[in-house]
């Protein structure tokens, strides 16, 4: 990427990756070479351009070729936005008052001499009788009622229901879930894990189904064979393709 942006045609003097904005990767290869390429390895290649650029937006597409034998192809698409004239000047103005404060801060003031307090003494305050207290009456006391309070409604704010909602799925879950799964034991400690992915690939969330698919592929499709052959029928198709391209090397393999 970095010498696709140096020796770019369009700008004979190139651009630098830290400026770019938007960010856009196409791979284009066969379908075998895209099977034996683990998924963690694109969202990689996404995580260190993010960090290259400074937090910028990136896509990541994949593409079968049509032809088996042609070799892999890396496309590049890329923009930066120049920052308008208004907020330049703004950013100018507020380094030029950080600048004076960081100036008076620098100053230096002769220490405060306060000896001239000490000869000061408080003049005496007599104390004003306390007037006497009313009495009044006792106040009541409502009586509590022991019905159970009333559950509070359900929002109907969309942001309110947003927060309320399920938190989504989390890659790194299942990767410990595959990382355990490989450092198991005993067969009960394989069991237990086994039924949570198998449970959490049944999931209406295509992409916990996903992240679950990809976690048995890590941890041993000979193992989840039966599984896999389900997510193969999935509805998503990520989810299907990921399970195909796991049977079919189990099928070369074996």
């Amino acid at each position: 990427m970095r010498s696709a942006l140096a020796e770019n045609p369009i700008m004979p003097g190139g651009s630098d990756l830290a400026s770019v904005a938007y960010l856009g990767i196409v791979i284009e290869a066969s379908e075998r070479a895209l099977a034996e390429s683990p998924f963690a390895l694109f969202e990689g290649i996404a995580e260190q351009a993010k960090v290259e650029t400074g937090g910028a937006a990136v896509y990541v597409g994949l593409y079968r070729a049509p032809n088996g034998e042609t070799p892999a192809t890396v496309r590049i698409l890329s923009c930066a936005h120049a920052l308008p004239a208004s907020i330049a000047d703004l950013m100018a103005e507020a380094q030029r008052e950080a600048g004076a404060i960081q100036q008076k801060a620098a100053q230096h003031f002769a220490a405060l001499d306060l000896g001239g307090l000490e000869q000061l003494r408080p003049a005496p305050v007599p104390h004003a009788a306390r007037p006497a207290r009313r009495s009044s009456p006792p106040l009541a006391v409502p009586e509590l009622s022991t019905a159970p309070e009333a559950a509070p409604p359900a929002t109907t704010e969309p942001a309110l229901r947003a927060v309320q909602s399920a938190s989504q799925p989390s890659r790194g879950r299942y990767e410990r879930l595959a990382n355990a799964f490989k450092a198991a034991t005993s067969d009960d400690q394989r069991g237990r894990i086994a039924g949570e992915l198998v449970a959490a690939q049944q999931s209406e969330d295509a992409l916990e189904r996903f992240y679950a698919v990809n976690a048995m592929v890590r941890a041993d499709a000979g193992f989840f064979r039966d599984a896999l052959r389900s997510a193969a029928r999935d509805a998503d198709r990520h989810v299907s393709d990921l399970a195909r391209r796991a049977l079919e090397k189990l099928t070369r393999a074996g």
